[in-house]
């Protein structure tokens, strides 16, 4: 991305070279146009018609994708594909480790001359 000088002693025909993650756009950048759309406030009134297609096709370009993102996560969660391959393993380790302590917890508080209950 080649944007211009922002200093007074630099000549105006050397261009500034932007690299970095500071201009890299966010999702929420590359979603939207820079300039409103043509039907929002500030945007123009009476705009040449490759804008409004523009406008119309990158609107509903963005609500068709929005929709098949929702669509595919309902699938996704509904077939299981969101939780790890392996949950079985691990809630069935937690199951027994929660039934070991409740299992250890009475005996060893029987054996300790402290445990006042």
């Amino acid at each position: 991305m080649v944007a211009p000088t922002a200093s007074s002693d630099a000549s105006a025909s050397e261009p500034v070279i932007a690299t970095g993650s500071a201009t890299a756009p966010t999702d929420a950048a590359a979603a939207a146009p820079e300039e409103p759309y043509y039907w929002e406030e500030g945007g123009d009134r009476d705009p040449p018609i490759t804008k409004v297609v523009g406008h119309n096709v990158h609107w509903v370009g963005f609500q068709l994708l929005s929709g098949v993102e929702y669509v595919g996560e309902i699938f996704a969660e509904f077939l299981g594909m969101t939780t790890s391959r392996y949950e079985w393993a691990i809630e069935a380790h937690r199951q027994q480790q929660v039934s070991v302590r409740v299992q250890v917890e009475p005996l060893s508080c029987m054996q300790a001359p402290s445990c006042a209950s």
